[in-house]
């Protein structure tokens, strides 16, 4: 066996021929005195593939799984950093194939500062407060208790009381 030297076209003719006349794998791998993993990739490399030729070759797919395995890219970023002449969805069809990656979302939001969630917490009071003064007029103290501690669940995700269960059966039919 002659080890990492290349196949050359004579052997690449006389794997064809062998194989055209029915011997195994195994059986050229021994005339040509090449690894039988050697005459399956001379063979593979000899069938003409079908359809639309790929706008990747074997190497850059190899390059861009791995880069992909291994660091937290987007296929636009791999694209500019492998520069590759095929489009971004192109890429995002070929990691999806592949299945020991999962596709995410990226997070390419900024976290909110403790001002901010200060601020949006405030607006989200004087909202209800707002709205108990404007519910204060128009319903009886029961009701309205019912009606705010509603209001505030859509609102603010924050219970202002527990809801009576009367007011969740009247609503849906059913009880908690």
């Amino acid at each position: 066996m002659e080890g990492d030297s290349p196949i050359t076209d004579e052997e690449c003719g006389r794997i064809k021929g062998l194989h055209e006349a029915g011997r195994s794998v195994r059986g050229i791998a021994k005339s040509v005195k090449r690894s039988p993993n050697g005459v399956s990739y001379a063979l593979q490399l000899l069938v003409k593939r079908r359809g639309r030729p790929s706008t990747l070759s074997d190497r850059q797919v190899r390059q861009v799984v791995r880069a992909a395995a291994t660091g937290d890219f987007s296929a636009a970023e791999l694209k500019e950093e492998h520069k590759l002449s095929c489009s971004v969805r192109t890429l995002q069809r070929l990691l999806s194939r592949i299945d020991f990656l999962a596709y995410s979302k990226m997070d390419r939001t900024l976290p909110l500062t403790k001002e901010h969630q200060a601020a949006c917490l405030e607006f989200a009071k004087r909202l209800s407060t707002a709205a108990e003064k404007e519910v204060d007029h128009f319903f009886p103290t029961k009701k309205r208790s019912t009606l705010m501690a509603l209001m505030g669940s859509r609102t603010t995700g924050e219970t202002y009381g527990a809801i009576p269960a009367a007011a969740c059966v009247a609503k849906t039919g059913k009880g908690l």
